[in-house]
C-alpha cells in the first residue's frame, strides 16, 4: 500500500510540473493565439513557426530584461532614471537626497513609476534592435509603457505593436497583452525611506529601533553610513537574490554638526 501511494505522489508531481511547463508555453505563444486571423496561421506554419517562436521569445525576454534592469537603475538612484534636482553626483551614477537641511525631497510612488516606464521607453527598443530576425522582418515605434508599484511586485505594461513581416504576410506582437510581473520589494522599500524621511520633518533625529523593527517586518535589512561630514548614505536591501532591485539607496543632508550621532534608539 505504502508503495502504491508513492507512486501516486510521484505521478501527481509529474501532471503539476507538465501543466507549469504548459502554462509558461502558452503565456508566450499568446502574443499571436488571440484573435488568430487567416493571415496570423501563415506564421504557425511548420517551416515558419520555428522563426516566428524565436522572435516571440527573443522580445518577451527583452520586456523582461529592460524591466529588471529599470528596476536595478532606480535602486542604486533612489527610485529615479533622470537627475533629480538635488543629488550627489558618483560619475556612473547618482544618489538623491531625500531630505536637505530641512527640506523634504522624496519623490512619491507615482513619479517613481514614471521614471521607471522612462527607462523602458527610452531602452526597450535596443533591445528588439540586438534580435536575430532571420529572413523577417520587424517594424515598430518607440513604446508607452505603464509601470505600477505593488506590494511584492512591480508591473509593467508596454504599449507597443510589433509588425513581424514574411515575405509579402504580416502579423503583429501585442505587447500590451503581455504585462510584466517583476517580483519586487521595491514598495516595502518606499515605505522605510517614506517613514525615515517624513520624520525629518519634524525632527533630524531617527529612531533606529523603528526603523529595525520595519525593515525585518519586511524581510528587508537596512544600513546608515556616515556619508561625509553632515550627510547619511541609507541602503535598503533585500534578502532574496532574485528580487529586483536587491538594493535601494538615498541621502540625507543635515544641519551642520547633526549627523548619525543624533540617532535616537
Amino acid at each position: 500500500m505504502k508503495k502504491r501511494d508513492v507512486n501516486r505522489k510521484a505521478q501527481v508531481t509529474v501532471f503539476i510540473i507538465l501543466a507549469i511547463v504548459l502554462v509558461s508555453a502558452g503565456g508566450i505563444a499568446y502574443f499571436l493565439t488571440k484573435n488568430t486571423s487567416p493571415t496570423d496561421k501563415y506564421f504557425l506554419q511548420s517551416d515558419i513557426k520555428p522563426g516566428f517562436d524565436n522572435i516571440k521569445n527573443s522580445v518577451y525576454e527583452c520586456m523582461k530584461m529592460t524591466s529588471q534592469d529599470s528596476l536595478d537603475v532606480a535602486g542604486v538612484q533612489g527610485g529615479y532614471y533622470k537627475q533629480p534636482k538635488e543629488f550627489f553626483d558618483l560619475g556612473w551614477a547618482f544618489i538623491p537626497y531625500y531630505y536637505k537641511e530641512g527640506t523634504l525631497l522624496m519623490p512619491t510612488n507615482l513619479q517613481i513609476q514614471d521614471q521607471l516606464s522612462l527607462y523602458v521607453d527610452d531602452n526597450l527598443n535596443s533591445c528588439i534592435e540586438s534580435i536575430n530576425v532571420s529572413d523577417f522582418g520587424l517594424s515598430y515605434t518607440k513604446p508607452r509603457t505603464k509601470t505600477i508599484i505593488n506590494k511584492g511586485e512591480v508591473k509593467f505594461t508596454m504599449d507597443m505593436p510589433i509588425t513581424v513581416r514574411k515575405g509579402d504576410k504580416t502579423t503583429q506582437l501585442q505587447l500590451k497583452d503581455n504585462p510584466i510581473s517583476i517580483d519586487s520589494k521595491l514598495y516595502e522599500m518606499l515605505e522605510i525611506a517614506k517613514f525615515i524621511t517624513e520624520n525629518h520633518g519634524k525632527d533630524e533625529s531617527v529612531c533606529l529601533s523603528c526603523i529595525e523593527d520595519m525593515a525585518s517586518e519586511r524581510d528587508l535589512l537596512i544600513d546608515m553610513v556616515n556619508f561625509d561630514t553632515s550627510s547619511t548614505l541609507f541602503v535598503i536591501s533585500t534578502n532574496k537574490t532574485l528580487s529586483s532591485p536587491p538594493d535601494f539607496e538615498f541621502l540625507n543632508r543635515y544641519k551642520p554638526l547633526t549627523n548619525l550621532n543624533d540617532i535616537t534608539i
